[in-house]
Protein backbone atom coordinates (compact mmCIF):
# COMPACT_ATOMS: atom_id res chain seq x y z
CA UNK A 1 0.00 0.00 0.00
CA UNK A 2 2.58 2.28 0.82
CA UNK A 3 4.84 1.65 -2.28
CA UNK A 4 1.67 2.66 -4.36
CA UNK A 5 0.80 6.11 -2.25
CA UNK A 6 4.30 6.90 -3.37
CA UNK A 7 3.99 5.89 -7.07
CA UNK A 8 0.95 7.95 -6.99
CA UNK A 9 2.54 11.30 -5.49
CA UNK A 10 6.32 11.33 -6.94
CA UNK A 11 7.41 13.22 -9.97
CA UNK A 12 9.65 10.29 -10.76
CA UNK A 13 6.64 8.10 -11.44
CA UNK A 14 3.76 7.87 -13.57
CA UNK A 15 0.55 8.21 -11.30
CA UNK A 16 -1.61 6.35 -14.06
CA UNK A 17 0.68 3.42 -14.44
CA UNK A 18 3.04 3.40 -11.52
CA UNK A 19 6.05 3.33 -13.98
CA UNK A 20 9.10 5.24 -14.25
CA UNK A 21 8.84 8.86 -15.16
CA UNK A 22 11.47 11.10 -17.23
CA UNK A 23 11.15 14.54 -16.88
CA UNK A 24 7.75 16.56 -17.45
CA UNK A 25 5.25 17.15 -20.30
CA UNK A 26 1.98 19.63 -20.57
CA UNK A 27 -0.98 17.80 -21.70
CA UNK A 28 -2.30 21.12 -23.38
CA UNK A 29 0.58 21.76 -25.61
CA UNK A 30 2.90 18.99 -25.56
CA UNK A 31 5.96 20.73 -24.61
CA UNK A 32 8.31 18.96 -22.60
CA UNK A 33 11.21 20.18 -19.77
CA UNK A 34 13.20 17.91 -17.80
CA UNK A 35 12.32 20.16 -14.65
CA UNK A 36 8.84 21.37 -13.57
CA UNK A 37 7.95 24.46 -14.41
CA UNK A 38 5.07 25.94 -12.10
CA UNK A 39 4.68 29.57 -14.16
CA UNK A 40 4.36 27.01 -17.50
CA UNK A 41 -0.22 27.52 -17.62
CA UNK A 42 0.48 31.51 -17.96
CA UNK A 43 2.53 30.79 -21.25
CA UNK A 44 0.53 27.42 -22.36
CA UNK A 45 -2.36 28.27 -24.86
CA UNK A 46 -4.49 25.55 -23.85
CA UNK A 47 -3.36 27.18 -19.93
CA UNK A 48 -1.79 23.13 -19.24
CA UNK A 49 0.15 22.61 -16.12
CA UNK A 50 3.20 20.60 -16.08
CA UNK A 51 2.66 16.23 -15.20
CA UNK A 52 4.94 13.78 -15.13
CA UNK A 53 6.10 12.21 -18.08
CA UNK A 54 5.61 8.18 -19.05
CA UNK A 55 9.16 7.18 -19.88
CA UNK A 56 7.68 3.97 -21.09
CA UNK A 57 5.08 5.59 -23.91
CA UNK A 58 6.40 8.82 -23.83
CA UNK A 59 2.79 10.75 -22.67
CA UNK A 60 1.53 13.16 -20.32
CA UNK A 61 0.66 11.01 -17.04
CA UNK A 62 -2.97 12.54 -17.82
CA UNK A 63 -2.94 10.51 -21.09
CA UNK A 64 -0.50 7.68 -20.97
CA UNK A 65 -1.49 5.04 -22.92
CA UNK A 66 -0.09 1.92 -20.77
CA UNK A 67 -2.24 -0.65 -18.96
Amino acid sequence: MTEHIKHHISSKHCSHCGGEGEGMKCPKCGKSSGHYDPFHWKECMGGGKFRVKCKACGQSEDHCSCI
